[in-house]
Formats: C-alpha cells, sequence, structure tokens
C-alpha cells in the first residue's frame, strides 16, 4: 500500500471520542517551548510514535499531558522517495486527556501500523504517483478537499448568529420578568401561527367546493318521446339506437317517480349505485325498479359502449325492462 494514500487516510479520519474544550486545549503548565516541524522519515516517526505510547502507558496526570502537548509540532512531516507528506497533531492535542488516554493510545497505535507496513520499494515505482491520484479521485474522496471562500463566509455567519443569539439569551437572563414577557410573546406568535394554518385551510377547503360541479338538469323529453324515439329507429333497422333511446326512456320515468335524481351528467353505473343506496321519500323503489335497470344498463352498455350487434330480440327485452319500470306500452 502506498503511503501517501494512508498517511492521507489517517490524517482525514476523525479520532474517537469527543473533542476537549477551549480552556484545557490552551493551559499549559510547562516552559518547554513546542518542538519544531522537523522532518521524519517513515521510521523515525514510527519511533517518535512508540516513544509518546511509552508515556501514555504511564498514566500521566494533567500536567503531564500538557508538557507532552507543549512538546507536539504542529505537523508531523514525513519525507519518502516520492514527495513529503504533512500530518498534522491536531487529533492528537484533543486526545490528550486523563478522560481520553485510550482514544490517544488506539490513535497512535493506527498510525503507527500505516507507517510501519509502508512499501518503501512501491513507492519507488514510477507508476505510483498515478496510482495515488487514482485512489484519491476514488467517490470517499469527493468531498474531501479545503473549504470554499462561500463555506468559510457561511461559517463565520453562523457564529456570529450563535454568538449574538448567546449574548441575547445571557442578557435577557438576568431579568426575570423580561424572560416572562418573552416566553409569553413567543407562546401567543405560536398560538397565532397555528390558527393561521387552521384558517388556511378553512378557506383552501371552501375554495375547493366552489368548483363542485351542480347537477346538470336533464333534457326536456318526456319518457313517451323517449319511447317513441326508440320504436322509430327500431323501425329504421337501427337497434342500437333504439336500445339508448329506451334505456333514456327507463331513466326519466324513474326521475319523474323521484327515484333517480335529474342529473344528466350520472353515468350508467352510477345511476345503479344511486338506485342502490335510495333516498328515504324513495325507499320504496330499490327493489322494485333495480333489476329491470340491471338489464336496461347491460343492454345499453353491450349495443352503445361496446358496439356489439344488436337485434331485434335484444329491443323486446329492452321494452319489457321499461314495462317493469312502469312505462305503460300500447
Amino acid at each position: 500500500m502506498k503511503l501517501g494514500a494512508l498517511l492521507l487516510l489517517v490524517s482525514l479520519a476523525a479520532p474517537p471520542g469527543g473533542v476537549a474544550s477551549a480552556q484545557e486545549l490552551a493551559a499549559s503548565s510547562s516552559t518547554q517551548t513546542p518542538a519544531s516541524d522537523g522532518a521524519f522519515t517513515p521510521k523515525t516517526l514510527s519511533t517518535e510514535l512508540n516513544r509518546i505510547d511509552t508515556q501514555l502507558r504511564l498514566d500521566p496526570k494533567q500536567d503531564q499531558l500538557r508538557t507532552i502537548q507543549t512538546t507536539l509540532p504542529s505537523a508531523w512531516n514525513v519525507e519518502t522517495r516520492e514527495r513529503t507528506y504533512r500530518i498534522p497533531t491536531d487529533s492528537l492535542r484533543i486526545l490528550l486527556n486523563p478522560a481520553k488516554l485510550d482514544d490517544a493510545r488506539e490513535y497512535l497505535g493506527n498510525l503507527r501500523n500505516q507507517i510501519e507496513s509502508y512499501d518503501e520499494e512501491a513507492i519507488g515505482s514510477p507508476t505510483a504517483r498515478s496510482e495515488l491520484d487514482k485512489i484519491l479521485a476514488g467517490s470517499q474522496f469527493e468531498k474531501v478537499r479545503p473549504p470554499s471562500p462561500w463555506e468559510l463566509w457561511r461559517q463565520r455567519v453562523n457564529s456570529w448568529l450563535i454568538r449574538q443569539v448567546d449574548r441575547f439569551l445571557r442578557s435577557i437572563a438576568r431579568h426575570p420578568i423580561g424572560v416572562k414577557i418573552l416566553f409569553w410573546l413567543l407562546l401567543a406568535g405560536g398560538v397565532a401561527f397555528v390558527a393561521f394554518l387552521v384558517y388556511r385551510l378553512f378557506l383552501r377547503r371552501d375554495r375547493v367546493n366552489e368548483f363542485h360541479t351542480t347537477p346538470t338538469p336533464v333534457a326536456a323529453h318526456s319518457w313517451q318521446e323517449w319511447v317513441r324515439a326508440a320504436r322509430e329507429a327500431a323501425a329504421r333497422g337501427d337497434y342500437r339506437e333504439a336500445i339508448h333511446s329506451a334505456y333514456w326512456a327507463g331513466v326519466t320515468r324513474l326521475q319523474d317517480a323521484g327515484a333517480l335524481p335529474r342529473d344528466r351528467a350520472k353515468t350508467p353505473r352510477e345511476y345503479l349505485r344511486a338506485l342502490a343506496a335510495p333516498r328515504a321519500e324513495a325507499a320504496d323503489f330499490h327493489e322494485k325498479f333495480r333489476t329491470p335497470l340491471t338489464k336496461l344498463t347491460t343492454h345499453l352498455e353491450r349495443a352503445w359502449y361496446a358496439h356489439r350487434g344488436a337485434g331485434s330480440d335484444d329491443f323486446t327485452d329492452t321494452l319489457h325492462q321499461l314495462e317493469a319500470l312502469g312505462c305503460p306500452l300500447d
């Protein structure tokens, strides 16, 4: 495995454990100055990591950990035949506190194992750079990049807003009456917002109801006129039109009797459902007219919509259903 890719993976990986406080990182009880960012070879860096790990095995106290922090360089510069790699020590500094010693040792062990597994001869190959570029071009490294100017500006704005909110909350915390006033204002605002949403919901529902279609009045034809038109079509041999007119004669007869609503926009099946669930004043028509209207609907669907051949027998049976619906035929 290439050292460049390994070091990049280690340096980008988020260390386990939490983040130390600002006071913990800033405090230092030692007068030693941080070590310079000198260059290491993979072997010497492994030795250095092993030295730090040995110190951590002795369960150092807080002041001893601060001493280790101050002696750490800002980054370890690792020189290889290919190039020089920079490994920041920020992650290790964060873990150098008594509560996270196990995490710090695990971090050091992972980094040391990666460095010790480095193959010096593989780095010297002429294709090493291209192979490293191929690794870094993988999907797992797509988002690994320095922050853009826009992201930096957004971070600064977010930090500024957080500071302002924190300052505001701290200021009102010193005034209990102001806190109560703010609480009730927020509560009133929340209630008003919910009421506004409910109002908009009902207003939208009312607007939708305005678009509901009203029943369309049936054409001004009596059932006798529909029967006459059916017989004239049958006399011409147009049984399809004859059955169509006979069906509307039956529907008009039921509308006159109050068994069906006067709504020409309904489909034949909707008329059947309307008869199956009759209104209170038309309850007596349910069983009496359901069967003949069903047969009339079947004839209409076959002849008019399915364009199946209709003959004189079909028309004769249609007239029998009209009689069952209360249309006297001479």
